[in-house]
């Protein structure tokens, strides 16, 4: 345990990984590529067990999983070295271990509880990015909906997604989110009102409150006052409960019922999991409805963990990288980017966050999840007769839906595999929620038609890394929701007056 000999082993060991990279760097690719090109000899033999589906997979694919094996180990080889120097350390000296590690463990439990106390110190120390500490910054928890919006809260969010994992340089813009003393989008809170909303974020995100879709809408129907109570991340359970709890005071005429395209049946499975004490993950925000003070703290923990080992991976993928000369490998997520080409755009990416269900509309219907969907829509239709209250359900298309038959050949091999089974799915789902609003005798507005069409005249309405719309896109459905609105006057006694 000499002092020298520790410096030896290490020097070996740097100047060992020095020389494998070097190696690696200067003939990894050659030799990949000649044994992936190898018909005759014992290469062949060695590349059809190591490259079994050679003849359907690219050369680059086996380049990237090579670079990645490469990086990966020699982290996980400088992880071990680390924690060798720790293990010498702590055998030289055990009374520090002793008193030290107690020590450190106290001021981490006492600084978690200081953060839960306050959620805001999160931002002095750099843990905003952490959606533990996000989330706990801007919800409360709900005993029923899970968690929701703290009221009369004014802040920036940045709910356009990051290119940067993509390879892509683009700027994030913070929303102004304003909630009224409920805690919902709306710039304040109204005691009575014409048109209620419920749903998740498809409703309520947006630059500024008056591009969301709900400010679209009630601009657009000349005077009728419109509540947005959607919430981000809320699905069919949430949505009908904020009708009961906050919406049929207000005492509508109308209450639209979103469905959102890209999630809102696994956020029914979601939500009976939480429910029930046992999701398989906090996300979302579910991460404020954790009960249980040992699951947050391990939430919290497991949260910040992956946060700092991707920031970690990052800085040694990026000179790694860089090094070899592997943008794919760099940047594998770019694998699932589709380029989109409209009328009269130059292509551009667009990842699709939501995929489309491949289940035909059939096998949908006979599902878990969607028998507790048509309970929840039934009860949705009840409590609207209860209280006078006409129903409606807006269907709301994901991007792939509307986008994917303009993605080209260009895009990425992840997303090009998908693609066709992707283009034939995109009716699926809206076949069966509109199977389900014409067997309920509920109206059915479906935003598919006027996206498409805007989608063919070259309009983008959907922000390309996220699956919220853009303002073009809250407009077109604004402006459309308020024409169907306006065709079902009939069957609204006293809507005018």
């Amino acid at each position: 345990m000499r002092r020298g000999l520790l410096t030896t082993c290490l020097a070996g060991a740097a100047s060992a990984m020095l020389v494998l990279w070097t190696l690696y760097g200067a003939f990894g690719h050659r030799v990949i590529t000649y044994v992936y090109t190898s018909d005759h000899g014992a290469f062949a033999g060695i590349a059809n067990r190591l490259m079994g589906q050679r003849s359907q997979t690219p050369l680059v694919d086996y380049l990237v999983r090579a670079d990645t094996l490469v990086l990966t180990a020699s982290l996980r080889a400088l992880a071990v070295l680390a924690v060798a120097i720790v293990l010498v350390a702590a055998i030289k000296r055990v009374r520090i271990v002793l008193y030290g590690v107690p020590v450190v463990l106290s001021v981490g439990l006492v600084l978690l509880a200081v953060l839960e106390l306050y959620p805001p110190l999160a931002y002095a120390l750099n843990l905003d990015a952490v959606e533990y500490y996000t989330y706990k910054n801007i919800l409360v928890p709900d005993s029923e909906l899970v968690y929701r919006t703290k009221p009369l809260l004014h802040v920036g969010l940045l709910e356009s997604g990051d290119a940067g994992p993509y390879g892509i340089k683009a700027a994030r813009t913070a929303s102004d989110w304003v909630t009224d003393d409920e805690g919902f989008r709306n710039p304040r809170a109204l005691s009575s009102t014409d048109v209620v909303l419920i749903g998740d974020g498809m409703l309520n995100s947006g630059l500024t409150w008056e591009e969301t879709f709900g400010a679209r809408l009630e601009k657009h129907l000349h005077g009728l006052k419109v509540a947005n109570l959607a919430t981000s991340g809320h699905g069919p359970f949430q949505f009908v409960r904020a009708l009961e709890v906050y919406g049929v005071g207000k005492q509508p005429k109308l209450a639209v019922l979103a469905i959102n395209e890209g999630n809102d049946l696994q956020d029914v499975e979601k939500y009976l999991q939480w429910k029930a004490g046992a999701p398989r993950t906090f996300t979302g925000g579910y991460e404020v409805g954790i009960a249980n003070p040992f699951l947050r703290l391990r939430t919290a923990l497991s949260q910040t963990w992956k946060l700092v080992s991707q920031q970690c991976w990052d800085i040694a993928a990026a000179g790694f990288f860089s090094a070899v000369g592997n943008r794919q490998a760099r940047y594998p997520l770019a694998r699932d980017l589709a380029m989109i080409r409209l009328q009269g755009r130059d292509a551009f990416p667009m990842i699709f966050v939501d995929r489309q269900d491949t289940r035909p509309a059939d096998a949908l219907q006979s599902a878990a999840e969607w028998r507790h969907l048509v309970g929840l829509v039934s009860r949705f239709k009840t409590i609207c007769h209860d209280h006078g209250i006409v129903p409606a359900m807006l269907f709301v298309p994901t991007a792939a839906h509307i986008y994917a038959e303009h993605s080209t050949d260009q895009s990425g091999p992840g997303w090009l595999s998908l693609r066709a089974g992707q283009i034939a799915a995109k009716m699926n789902q809206e076949t069966a929620v509109a199977n389900l609003s014409a067997q309920l005798g509920i109206p059915f507005i479906s935003l598919s038609a006027p996206f498409e069409e805007a989608a063919a005249r070259g309009e983008v309405l959907y922000d390309a890394f996220s699956v919220h719309l853009t303002p073009r896109g809250t407009e077109v459905a604004g402006v459309y929701v308020a024409g169907k609105v306006a065709d079902l006057n009939a069957r609204l006694d006293g809507f005018r007056q």
